[in-house]
């Protein structure tokens, strides 16, 4: 329960605002499918597409090839999809234009946030991440749109803003800037939706705006309900966390995190130095994944991921990632990077499996 607050901490000063304000906020209910819609276009479609071009491999490469990652699965996929909801959502006036694609970027960031739950239950990560950037992102296209409206040139203004959230999106997720980079960012989000906002209101009282009765409204709450609860549940699965030794299955294999610790090598360049046990539970050959799926570090605040592709070490050599019947390989796996072992947490899969096997290394 107290995961879900904080994910809604944005939700809530929106309202505050919107009540301080004594903003008209209508279709509500539409615009919160149209939120959850612009997540299942950026899940089901825009990503898989991407994905069968852009591997997640361009972020171990890292430099110009990890910005085209992130240009395209953050900045053209997820703002192309609010995009598209915010169109479906027919705005009839400016202020309606602000409201929508606010309430749309900060709902498909409220959506996004709780789903990250399913990384790590750290009540710092998920309340950072409260710090709404979807909500500048959105605030950015909005005010585009608006002007477009105003100064008659609605095709150079929808493709402005479109555009300028998808370089502003892909290049913040690049150079990601951490905690102090997220609530300072997260300052200037909630100043940049207030400043909307009051446009929104000084709009509104120009506006005359005729009221049209909504036939579907009973039905549209109860198929909000459903798909909000479904979503909760979607991401209230605790059960792949596991603590520390604790065993986590994936398939015929067992995998278990022995040990976990930050370590300096004669560079005096930190290092996190995990030790694994992986247990064949086949009667017949198995194999440990490398290459381009096996185990990955992945950053609890942001999901950022830190790609293995050389398996497991003991004692400086590799060894053989391949496994006997019922039989166990034990070794360390090595990741250069700069945050602490409580700031990440360790998954194993194959290559495009999105079943992952989650283990806890705090």
């Amino acid at each position: 329960m107290i995961q879900i607050l904080l994910s809604c901490i944005p939700l809530i000063i929106f309202f505050i605002v919107a009540i301080i304000l004594k903003l008209k906020i209508k279709n509500f209910v539409n615009i919160a499918l149209l939120a959850f819609l612009s997540v299942v276009l950026v899940i089901l479609i825009f990503n898989t597409i991407i994905g069968i071009f852009i591997p997640s491999t361009f972020l171990t490469l890292g430099g110009p090839l990890a910005f085209i990652y992130y240009l395209f699965y953050a900045g053209i996929s997820e703002e192309t999809a609010k995009f598209i909801s915010l169109k479906l959502s027919k705005p009839k006036a400016k202020s309606q234009i602000l409201i929508n694609i606010i309430l749309i970027g900060l709902l498909f960031g409220v959506i996004e946030n709780y789903g990250y739950l399913n990384m790590d239950i750290s009540y710092k990560a998920i309340f950072t991440r409260c710090f709404n950037m979807h909500i500048l992102f959105g605030c950015i296209m909005g005010m585009l749109l608006v002007i477009g409206e105003e100064k008659n040139k609605k095709g150079l203004f929808n493709a402005l803003a479109l555009i300028i959230p998808i370089i502003v999106h892909g290049t913040w997720d690049f150079a990601n800037g951490g905690l102090i980079g997220f609530i300072v960012s997260g300052i200037i989000c909630y100043g940049a939706m207030i400043f909307a906002l009051i446009k929104a209101k000084k709009y509104q009282s120009e506006e005359i705006l005729e009221e049209t009765p909504d036939k579907f409204k009973v039905l549209k709450i109860i198929v909000l309900v459903i798909i909000t609860l479904l979503w909760l549940l979607a991401y209230s699965n605790h059960d792949s966390r596991t603590k520390l030794g604790n065993t986590c299955e994936y398939e015929d294999l067992e995998i278990k995190v022995l040990s976990a610790e930050k370590m300096t090598d004669e560079n005096n360049k930190s290092y996190i130095r995990i030790k694994v046990e992986v247990k064949n539970k086949s009667s017949e050959s198995n194999t440990i994944e490398s290459g381009l799926g096996g185990f990955q570090l992945v950053r609890l605040d942001n999901g950022k991921v830190e790609m293995e592709t050389i398996s497991l070490y003991t004692e400086g050599e590799r060894i053989d990632t391949s496994l006997k019947p019922n039989g166990t390989n034990t070794g360390y796996i090595f990741y250069y990077v700069p945050g602490e072992v409580k700031d990440y947490k360790l998954t194993y899969s194959k290559f495009n499996d999105k079943t992952k096997c989650n283990l806890n290394i705090k």
